[in-house]
């Protein structure tokens, strides 16, 4: 296979898996702080930076191995503020269900100690 016929493909697989996400065709498997991995076509793990937003929506790997190993996604900042549309139900629902529940039993944790 030429270089270019691999480029197109390459092309194609990333144009593939961004319309998936735009559409929301994914599948949420687990949400951090600052992190966000997710699903498409049950075979194919991405993991996001998601802490700052659409502008700076990254593909995030914990690893050299892992980043060696995945698939990188060539975003635009149209596709990213789209993706990002998706994405933000999942973590606002993350904050209030996890992060703010976190939160609030460090302050009444906080107010024990301060005898508050």
């Amino acid at each position: 296979m030429k270089l270019t016929e691999v480029k197109k493909q390459l092309n194609l697989l990333n144009e593939y898996f961004v319309n998936k996400l735009i559409k929301g065709q994914f599948k949420v498997v687990e949400i951090k702080e600052h992190t966000m991995s997710i699903s498409i076509d049950g075979s194919f793990v991405f993991n996001f930076w998601v802490a700052n937003k659409a502008y700076s929506l990254e593909l995030y790997s914990m690893s050299f191995i892992e980043a060696a190993n995945s698939i990188n996604l060539s975003l635009n900042e149209k596709e990213k503020n789209q993706i990002w549309s998706k994405l933000n139900y999942y973590i606002k629902k993350y904050k209030v269900d996890v992060v703010l529940k976190q939160k609030q039993e460090q302050f009444e944790q906080l107010k024990k100690e301060l005898n508050y």
